[in-house]
This record gives structure tokens, C-alpha cells and sequence, in this order.
């Protein structure tokens, strides 16, 4: 059986749970991280912030260019999670961000794997609806640059009970 995304409804569902994975969960955490780690840890978290704004951009445009979607008609479904930061090491504050670009990695991939061409071929509002893949292509390589920026620092914590 093969997965397909061919509906208006979960193209925009999938889609906007990909933007609201960047634009709540991973900037949230991020610059609630970079108040409270130390300063080594502080460009790793900007570099990545910065990168996060960039796919936010991105991922708005995608949806624009896609005929019958609504962004924010789409938002309404999801909820924001505090971040608190409290109480942890910067190391286990680090692995907190690197999980969000592992869901915003697996879910870029899940889009490009599963989208059907002819779906966004027929939606696409641009003249090259292969756009749409290519920049998912592009948001998995970044996402992939963050967690290998990541992983040095993360998850080198055991904590005694």
C-alpha cells in the first residue's frame, strides 16, 4: 500500500503542522533556550533561529502558491506548547531543540515522499510545480545541517536519581 497525499484538506493540514513546527515549536524553544544556556551554546542556537525564520518564509510562500489553501483557516487547529527550560542542564536543553528538527525533518520528508505530483501539479499556482519539491528537498537538507549542528551538544547529560 502506498501512502498519497492527494486532498486539498491534508496537503493543508500536513503542510500547516509543518509551519506551525517552525514557527511555534521550533522558534519558541529555541529562543527560550538561548535566554537561559551559556554563551558557547548561544550561536548554535541563533545559527539555527535564524535558519527557522528562513523556513517559516518558505513554507508561507508554498502555501500561497497553492490553490484553496488558507494558512491561517489552517492554524486554527494547533496549539502552542510552553517551553520550560527550568531546571535542566544546556546539554538536555539542546536535545529539546534538536527533537523539534527531527519531527520538522521527518514531517518535510513525509510531505515530499508522499505528495502526489499530479495533486500539486493541478494547484500549483506558479509556472514549475516541481518548486514544491525541490524546496522540501531543501528544507530536509537544512534540517539535517541542525541536528548535525546539534548533536555534539545534545543528550551528553546522564542525570543521577
Amino acid at each position: 500500500m502506498t501512502i498519497q497525499i492527494s486532498t486539498l484538506d491534508e496537503l493543508s493540514s500536513v503542510l500547516a503542522r509543518a509551519y506551525f513546527v517552525e514557527t511555534q515549536l521550533e522558534l519558541s524553544i529555541q529562543w527560550e533556550a538561548y535566554m537561559v544556556v551559556k554563551n558557547k551554546y548561544r550561536d548554535v542556537l541563533f545559527t539555527i533561529s535564524h535558519d527557522s525564520e528562513v523556513h517559516k518564509s518558505m513554507l508561507k510562500k508554498m502555501f500561497d502558491k497553492i490553490e484553496g489553501m488558507d494558512l491561517e483557516e489552517a492554524l486554527k487547529e494547533f496549539k502552542g506548547k510552553e517551553f520550560n527550560p527550568k531546571g535542566l542542564h544546556d546539554e538536555e536543553i539542546l536535545t529539546e531543540v534538536m527533537k523539534k528538527e527531527l519531527l520538522a525533518l521527518d514531517i518535510y520528508k513525509r510531505l515530499h515522499d508522499y505528495s502526489s505530483h499530479d495533486f500539486i501539479k493541478k494547484l500549483w499556482k506558479g509556472r514549475d510545480p516541481e518548486t514544491y519539491f525541490k524546496n522540501l528537498k531543501w528544507l530536509m537538507k537544512q534540517e539535517e545541517r541542525h541536528i548535525e549542528i546539534l548533536k555534539p551538544y545534545s543528550g551528553q547529560i546522564e542525570r543521577i536519581l
